[in-house]
């Protein structure tokens, strides 16, 4: 299983909701998140994007194994008490792509918000 993957579970897993509920706050069949968890399916963008509909915050993390609080990313609370996986992949990545990473991921935080807004002024 691939880091990735290990820290979209935890991510998923802290929320604690059942397949159904995921896929009611996603929009993601909640066969995927139980195929994702159960079988050697993949990471997708789909389950990217599910992830940042329901915390953003954890973007950045769930991609690096790496937070940056100070741009609102960190990792799972129930996460944060257990040693940080994936560091020696973390040693593959050059300054310069963790900064495209961390750039990508203040981007998707400010898209969720946005998003967060106009569903609000519309009375959603």
């Amino acid at each position: 299983m691939s880091d990735i993957k290990t820290r979209l579970l935890k991510a998923i897993e802290s929320l604690d909701l059942t397949f159904p509920q995921l896929e009611r706050r996603t929009g993601i069949k909640a066969m995927k998140w139980r195929n994702l968890k159960n079988t050697a399916t993949r990471v997708n963008e789909d389950h990217l994007e599910g992830l940042k509909k329901i915390c953003p915050q954890y973007i950045y993390w769930v991609m690096t194994g790496e937070e940056l609080p100070e741009s609102g990313q960190i990792k799972p609370a129930q996460d944060k008490a257990e040693e940080q996986e994936g560091n020696k992949d973390n040693n593959l990545l050059t300054p310069e792509l963790k900064q495209a990473i961390k750039h990508v991921a203040q981007k998707i935080v400010e898209e969720a918000e946005r998003e967060k807004n106009e569903k609000q002024t519309k009375g959603g």
